[in-house]
């Protein structure tokens, strides 16, 4: 009961668009007085339209978007709505995603993100569980770039009311967290007070932590208690009751569901009222008041029965099976039994025909997907082994360039090499040149210093001849045969220069005719 609740207030938000969030929105041209008009009129027609055929009805559906070319879209929204609330719920998520691809064609990525929402919701209503939390998913995360946080928190509900149907416990508890967060930070109490109820609701389903969703419910309660209407109320302050029941403080619980029937009477608040009822029932059963139970579980089967809500019909029969076996009533609970049996067997095969559908429904997409997928594989492998071969001809080709770029240059190099090395060689003989030239002139430079220092101690032609080979160290033989002389002579010619330059030796003789 606690989960259907959370649907119809996540469907309450977010199919009636109730944000206070300041929306970025693109316009689309918008509708003149008289077509604003013209739509509603045609919106009513088809909401009170009783074609049941789902062909007939979109035929006329497609007729009223022909006539808004400008804004179909919003059209294509406005018609969801209607079948919404004709509870047809394939058209409804049909124009959803009529819608949704408008936007999405005309880049609106938050109104798309909006729709995606209001798919989800659908989805889980359908039990198609899977598709919705790849919708809010994906909701979510143009959402959260664009900074929206109360929607954000609208998401992050719904991942948790999905994850708590499918029995996840903890990542039930993560995504109701997470929206709390969110609620708390922009300062949204409502919303507050909607997400402890959650939280609460699944510490009392899944862990029997009576304490916890004790904590939970009156932290809410706290909350929903400062407006002075709040719809929420009577569902909340019933909850917490069920907890003093399962508790066994019985006078407790009495007292806070008189309370929340008090609330609910008074304030014409209608949600909720079966809720009362039914803990009511279950209080006065452990009470032993088996009569008055009946009285309010039969008021109970008329609320839900009403509102097409089989699960919870089939809980409230259950509890006035227990009531009518107590009171001895033994026939009338055999038929309530029959009935509760055929309800049974009507919920377990409308919910094994869609989750069957649901399967082939997966499996076919997985099918599609698959081939999709093959294609992709395949395509990809050629695309792969086209690179490759491009790879490999460009690889070869830029090996010969490399190859051809490497010998010419290893060519041209052995030209530079034999032309550098020629003119090294020029270069080197005509270094050899210059020394000689410069060897030469130096000579001829020191031996003109050389008489020019030894004319004023009168030595002949032929003694300076010898006094110059003195000087270059030249040994007495040495100096003979290159004059030309017998050794004797040449010792006569060193005997007088020894006397002309007043010397003793030959080293004195050659430092003072040294240059």
């Amino acid at each position: 009961m606690k989960i259907y609740y959370s649907i119809f207030i996540s469907l309450f938000f977010i199919l009636t668009n109730c944000s206070k969030e300041k929306e970025f929105k693109q316009e689309y041209i918008p509708l003149s007085e008289n077509e604003a008009k013209n739509l509603q009129e045609e919106l009513e027609v088809l909401r009170l339209d009783t074609t049941i055929i789902n062909d007939s009805l979109i035929a006329k559906s497609d007729v009223i978007l022909s006539n808004y070319p400008n804004n179909m879209a919003d059209v294509s929204e406005k018609i969801a709505h209607v079948f919404y609330r004709k509870s047809n719920l394939p058209l409804t998520k049909f124009y959803f995603e009529k819608s949704a691809t408008k936007f999405l064609k005309d880049s609106m990525q938050l109104r798309y993100a909006e729709q995606l929402t209001n798919i989800g919701v659908l989805n889980e209503l359908m039990g198609d569980y899977p598709k919705a939390i790849v919708n809010y998913y994906e909701a979510l995360s143009i959402f959260e770039q664009n900074n929206f946080e109360l929607k954000s928190s609208f998401v992050y509900n719904n991942l948790g009311i999905i994850y708590q149907q499918l029995k996840e416990r903890d990542k039930s508890i993560k995504f109701y967290k997470k929206s709390l967060e969110i609620a708390k930070k922009i300062n949204r109490l409502d919303l507050c007070a909607s997400r402890y109820n959650n939280i609460a609701s699944v510490y009392e389903e899944f862990d029997a932590d009576l304490d916890s969703g004790l904590f939970y419910y009156s932290k809410a309660l706290e909350i929903v208690a400062r407006d002075s209407i709040n719809t929420s109320f009577p569902v909340i302050k019933a909850n917490l009751a069920n907890i003093y029941i399962q508790k066994n403080e019985l006078n407790k619980a009495n007292q806070i569901l008189d309370e929340a029937r008090h609330y609910a009477d008074s304030n014409k608040v209608s949600i909720g009222i079966g809720t009362i009822n039914k803990f009511k029932a279950e209080l006065l059963i452990k009470k032993g008041d088996y009569k008055l139970a009946e009285d309010y579980i039969n008021q109970t089967l008329s609320i839900v029965q009403g509102s097409n809500y089989k699960q919870g019909e089939l809980e409230n029969l259950a509890i006035l099976v227990d009531c009518l076996q107590k009171q001895n009533k033994y026939e009338k609970a055999f038929l309530i039994l029959k009935k509760y049996n055929k309800l049974k067997n009507e919920i377990t095969g409308a919910e094994q025909r869609k989750e069957i559908n649901n399967l082939n429904i997966r499996y076919d997409v997985q099918q599609k997907d698959n081939k999709i997928r093959l294609l992709q594989l395949q395509k990809e492998e050629t695309i792969q082994r086209s690179r490759i071969l491009y790879f490999i001809f460009g690889l070869i080709t830029l090996i010969l360039i490399i190859f051809i770029y490497i010998i010419n240059l290893k060519r041209k190099h052995s030209d530079l090499l034999v032309k550098q090395m020629q003119r090294d060689i020029s270069d080197y003989i005509n270094q050899l040149h210059d020394f000689e030239e410069e060897m030469n002139e130096k000579e001829i430079s020191q031996h003109d210093l050389f008489l020019q220092k030894i004319k004023k101690f009168d030595l002949t032609e032929r003694e300076e001849e010898v006094l110059l080979y003195i000087s270059k160290g030249y040994k007495n033989t040495e100096i003979a045969e290159k004059m030309f002389v017998s050794i004797n002579t040449t010792k006569t010619h060193i005997k007088n220069i020894f006397i002309k330059l007043d010397v003793r030796n030959r080293i004195e003789a050659a430092n003072k005719a040294k240059v």
